[in-house]
């Protein structure tokens, strides 16, 4: 932790030169290490820049900008992957097995939209599953997620699905992959969870399962039944073969 006790310079004496001199130290190492710590800077103004160092092995760069904190970015220590705050966006252009993202540290939830996602295997789901150790293995063990959606389709109007899966499902009907069609879109927030709180997610998205029937899934909700920490990282997948095309955007929100 480097914060200055006092910080300023003072311009009324008197005071003892190796005083003033430990004051300037202290300023400058507070400068040179971006006022690091555990806990914010009291002497904070419009402006200041913090290394928010609560986190083991993470170092949060943040701005005050009169009212709270925003986060700026976030680096691993141990990996040195560096995580922006700004939005992370993956356009699924060439057939891809699946789309990671990184969930940063600082933030309480998140934010993920999806867009005319279709597979390369007709008639698969979008999927997700989630790691707490940076993407070295993903939870993927029947029981591992509990879903509970209530859907619309045009077809069988509403009806209500509850069960536990290997994977957490957000789009539970089959994807029509003609090109003629639009495939799935939605949104949904996301909670990392932690060692106490389950990660789960909020879920509201449209698919088209054939040229005449639409499926709306509203009230959804999914979480991992076994996560023993913070989630720290995301993996989209299809049911079966690969995602064709997709544009998949996550945004962080304090």
């Amino acid at each position: 932790m480097s914060q200055a006790t006092n910080w300023q310079i003072p311009i009324i004496g008197p005071m003892t030169p190796s005083t003033f001199a430990g004051r300037l130290r202290d300023n400058f190492n507070a400068l040179l290490s971006e006022h690091s710590g555990s806990t914010e800077p009291s002497y904070k103004v419009v402006g200041t820049t913090w290394a928010d160092t609560s986190v083991a092995g993470v170092i949060t760069r943040k701005y005050w900008d009169g009212s709270a904190w925003r986060t700026l970015m976030t680096i691993n220590t141990a990996t040195g992957v560096i995580s922006y705050a700004g939005p992370q966006t993956t356009d699924v252009t060439v057939a891809a097995p699946f789309v990671d993202f990184t969930l940063s540290p600082g933030f309480r939830s998140y934010r993920l939209t999806f867009s005319e996602v279709q597979g390369a295997v007709n008639n698969a789901q979008l999927a997700l599953r989630v790691s707490e150790n940076d993407g070295a293995s993903y939870r993927s063990t029947s029981g591992d997620y509990l879903k509970q959606m209530n859907y619309n389709t045009t077809a069988s109007g509403i009806a209500t699905i509850s069960a536990s899966t290997e994977t957490m499902p957000l789009i539970t009907a089959p994807i029509d992959n003609s090109n003629a069609l639009n495939g799935a879109s939605g949104c949904l927030t996301i909670h990392p969870g932690s060692a106490s709180k389950r990660f789960s997610v909020n879920l509201q998205s449209e698919a088209i399962i054939n040229a005449t029937n639409y499926l709306t899934i509203f009230n959804g909700s999914v979480k991992c039944l076994t996560n023993a920490a913070r989630v720290n990282k995301i993996r989209l997948l299809m049911s079966s073969g690969n995602i064709a095309t997709g544009k998949f955007t996550l945004e962080s929100v304090p």
